[in-house]
């Protein structure tokens, strides 16, 4: 028989599988089977779909990133709508690929504006590519684990070199921040894996671990734990993975929102402190601040969770903590496992030998010692330079210090615990509560001290200020109102009602419904309408210039220099 014969049996067959394989898809119900991982529905897909190009749409009529996130969520969107029905062998290989894909996107300006791309940018995403594949071949030499330490060590210092210019490159200054927070901790966390961890991880792991989809758009990005990245793919019902990650991104769009109206109308420079309601502003707006750094990570985090990578929270009410050892335990909760896993534990039973206390006492302070070199660390691989101030040093010292005697005194005392869904009594609620406002003003102090340009800087603020009446109370009174009307209860609601059990087809119509209305709002024909009061606002929200601080001085705190590393990287901000 002819060729043509057997090609046309051939392509029949697979038309009638395909059809099957869409009328069993089409056919399931609209919900998450609770114990399954492969459930499909055609609803479920077209909500999730939604969602997130709702998502997209908040974030591109807000301007809360640059263009490149946006063009990396359209990448999303669009590889997501195939990679929801893909057998699970493929999923994976197909996200590396979206990975590489989003990486040119960005590099290349590829996108709506396509006649603008950039040669240049394919030449940088290829020598990313080039570059992290040597750096995680090296870590697999068939030498010595200490060999190998030493190759890394000597690949690192070359790279070092040519990050100050000592070398000259064939790519652009706007790879190294992304090659770096690629690498810089993930490579530590790999290798330490690989000596310790046996089962041997396939290809396809080793290349998402490392070049993750949003990465790309985010210098700044999580220490996520390699071993708990294996351990979470499609561990549990995907529609419930999918959703929460929708969830956490429009999260962390809400926390990005309140960042843009503290960071315009909240900042306050220390020349501009006065009386005491200005002093109170000067000591809280650098803290919350942070808001930028969660935000972000939810939206990455939550990105992740749309390819099946069930990962944990990286922030939990870190502004609710009620003790400082709490505090460590709720903020960037991955660089704290981060810094347990490689500093924390190995040092605590190396001198669990002369004691518990002595154990606790030395791996914290020689942790918080590390946390501190590795943020300079940091601090060098995204913005090419070294930066040793003594209120960056004091501060995590003094923070290792308030961590070090809190953990001492539960070890001695225990940890107050409650169970689960059990409510705190009036009592119990009160000192709770107290000991929230109380470390929320430390912390608060110690953040603002932090981002000082110095320490006779900060100190001088408190000498100069004098006891005239309230100047400017319009700001510090509503951040006043926010932590007393918003703030306490939320401490009494998250430590006094048990957790709601999961439903999608809720979560899907709150989310919706909410998103819907924020772009709604957001559209430039609806919110002019809507008086002066919201155009200002959303105005506010909208700007992602400078404010009339930073315009002067062009100082900023640790965060955020490194969260907005593209607008002191010109060629990174080209892309």
């Amino acid at each position: 028989m002819p060729q043509s014969y057997f090609l046309s049996m051939s392509a029949g067959s697979w038309l009638r599988r395909a059809s099957v394989h869409w009328i069993k898809t089409l056919s399931l119900p609209w919900s998450a089977d609770p114990t399954g991982t492969e459930s499909r529905s055609i609803l479920a897909w077209f909500a999730i779909a939604g969602e997130l190009a709702l998502f997209i749409a908040l974030v591109y009529l807000l301007r809360l990133e640059t263009d490149a996130l946006v063009r990396v969520l359209l990448v999303a969107l669009a590889g997501w709508c195939v990679h929801y029905f893909l057998p699970q062998r493929y999923r994976l290989p197909f996200f590396v690929l979206l990975s590489f894909a989003a990486i040119a996107a960005v590099f290349a300006n590829l996108g709506p504006n396509w006649h603008h791309w950039r040669f240049e940018g394919l030449i940088d995403a290829a020598w990313i590519a080039a570059i992290g594949l040597v750096l995680i071949g090296i870590v697999h030499l068939p030498i010595a684990f200490g060999w190998r330490v030493l190759a890394l060590v000597g690949a690192g210092c070359g790279l070092a070199a040519a990050r100050m210019d000592w070398i000259a490159t064939p790519w652009t200054g706007a790879a190294w921040p992304v090659l770096a927070s690629m690498f810089m901790f993930r490579l530590i966390v790999y290798a330490y894996e690989m000596r310790r961890d046996q089962r041997m991880a396939t290809v396809s792991e080793r290349l998402a671990y490392f070049f993750m989809l949003p990465n790309v758009c985010f210098p700044l990005f999580p220490v996520v734990d390699f071993r708990t990245f294996r351990s979470s793919y499609y561990n549990a019902d995907r529609h419930y993975i999918y959703q929460t990650g929708i969830q956490w991104m429009f999260r962390g769009a809400v926390h990005l929102i309140c960042y843009r109206v503290v960071y315009q109308r909240f900042v306050i420079d220390a020349a501009d402190v006065h009386n005491q309601i200005d002093l109170l502003q000067f000591i809280i707006w650098p803290f919350l601040l942070y808001l930028k750094v969660s935000g972000t990570f939810h939206i990455i985090t939550g990105m992740l969770r749309l390819f099946g990578f069930n990962l944990p929270e990286t922030h939990n009410l870190y502004f609710l903590s009620s003790s400082f050892t709490d505090f460590w335990r709720r903020i960037n909760i991955y660089w704290k496992d981060f810094i347990m896993k490689i500093v924390y534990y190995p040092l605590y039973f190396r001198f669990r030998r002369w004691g518990e206390s002595v154990a606790v006492v030395s791996a914290t302070l020689l942790a918080f010692l590390a946390t501190w070199l590795l943020h300079n660390y940091q601090w060098f691989w995204l913005r090419g330079t070294w930066v040793f101030t003594w209120n960056d040093f004091l501060f995590w010292m003094i923070l290792a210090v308030l961590v070090t005697v809190n953990a001492l005194y539960e070890m001695r005392h225990g940890r107050a615990r409650r169970l689960r869904g059990g409510a705190l009594s009036w009592n119990g609620a009160l000192q709770t509560a107290g000991r929230t406002i109380g470390v929320f003003v430390v912390i608060s102090l110690l953040w603002s001290f932090w981002s000082a340009s110095s320490v006779p800087q900060w100190l001088s603020v408190f000498e100069t200020v004098g006891v005239e009446g309230p100047s400017k109370t319009t700001p510090a009174l509503v951040l006043l109102t926010v932590a007393a009307i918003i703030g306490i209860p939320a401490l009494a609601l998250a430590r006094g009602i048990a957790d709601r059990q999961y439903s999608f087809r809720r979560s899907v119509a709150s989310v919706g419904v909410c998103g819907l209305i924020a772009v709604c709002i957001s559209l430039p024909g609806v919110r002019d309408r809507l008086g002066e009061t919201v155009s200002t606002a959303m105005a506010d929200i909208r700007a992602p210039n400078l404010n009339s601080r930073d315009n002067a001085n062009l100082e900023r705190g640790y965060y955020e220099n490194l969260v907005n590393v593209g607008a002191f990287n010109p060629e990174l901000w080209v892309v």
